[in-house]
């Protein structure tokens, strides 16, 4: 894996962090998610799993690459 698509994936993972501290201090049941160019109503604990997967794969992705090895 080259430099950039690890840094990519590394700031993929950031955004996430950013988008689960969001969604984890709304109050609300319901939270709008993007999916393409259109924004979709999701329940709060749905959308929190999906990026909690997305994260999780993204994570697994840099174990196994050289990049994310010491």
């Amino acid at each position: 894996m080259g430099g950039k698509k690890y840094r990519d994936l590394l700031l993929q993972c950031e955004q996430i962090d950013y988008e689960l501290d969001v969604i984890s201090r709304y109050d609300g049941s319901v939270v709008y998610t993007k999916d393409g160019d259109v924004f979709i109503p999701m329940p709060k604990n749905r959308a929190i799993d999906q990026l909690e997967k997305k994260k999780k794969n993204i994570v697994m992705e840099i174990n196994n690459s050289n990049m994310g090895r010491i």
